[in-house]
């Protein structure tokens, strides 16, 4: 999701370990040590401070995640402003419920091996009230999130459609420009080179090749090559 990094996953897979140990996000909440300490005595309940209970480096990764979230995610921002309430003393509690926010959803992310969608987060947003249509617009026009691993393939996918769009077009201006050139330039190269033994020959457009026929030598020259070479040798001898 926006505003969560790598090494943000990293630590709450760390953390998380196995997902289904979890009931419900109260639980998660508490293992990171993000719920109010509670007073209680008599007709006396108060809500104090954070418990600051389980791992303090997840916590505070969490909590940059929130502040770094309201950059980068419309849904973030628009929680914060809802718990803030534009209002100094507000902030740095709504950062905290924020974070307490975005550990849920990991959490619930790692439990039904999904990712991040925008549109299940407008769904969620809408069952617990009305959503401003800017919010919504804003977040129906945003795009999944994808790691490294996926943008490297996506990437790679636009550069091959972009390289062979550049190709088809180059053929094809060739084409429009010097048609009979381009023609001829194919069917030369379409021609297959004569092959060491074998004759060609053309019938219409298919071309039969068959093998050559071998080099014949008449008799008489054969008879009066034997008889040479007799002659000289008798001569030779002594």
């Amino acid at each position: 999701m926006p505003g969560v990094g790598p090494r943000t996953a990293e630590i709450l897979v760390a953390c998380i370990d196995d997902p289904h140990r979890f009931d419900n996000g109260r639980q998660v909440s508490q293992y990171f040590g993000l719920v109010p300490r509670q007073y209680q005595s008599g007709e006396t309940d108060r809500n104090g401070r954070i418990n600051k209970r389980g791992n303090p480096l997840a916590r505070t990764i969490l909590v940059e995640c929130a502040w770094a979230s309201l950059r980068y995610n419309p849904w973030a921002k628009a929680v914060y402003e809802r718990i803030s309430g534009k209002q100094k003393t507000r902030r740095k509690k709504a950062a905290v419920a924020l974070a307490r926010k975005i550990a849920v959803i990991a959490w619930a992310l790692l439990r039904d091996d999904k990712d991040w969608e925008p549109k299940r987060m407008i769904e969620v947003t809408e069952s617990f009230g009305k959503m401003s249509a800017s919010l919504k617009q804003t977040l129906e026009g945003m795009k999944p999130k994808e790691n490294s691993d996926q943008r490297k393939a996506r990437l790679r996918r636009e550069a091959r459609s972009a390289k062979a769009g550049v190709t088809q077009a180059s053929i094809t201006q060739a084409t429009l420009t010097d048609p009979i050139g381009s023609r001829a330039g194919k069917a030369s190269k379409k021609k297959a080179a004569p092959v060491m033994g074998f004759s060609e020959e053309s019938q219409g457009t298919k071309i039969i090749k068959k093998p050559a026929e071998p080099h014949s030598v008449s008799p008489a020259k054969s008879q009066c090559s034997r008889s040479t070479r007799t002659d000289q040798f008798k001569e030779k001898r002594p």
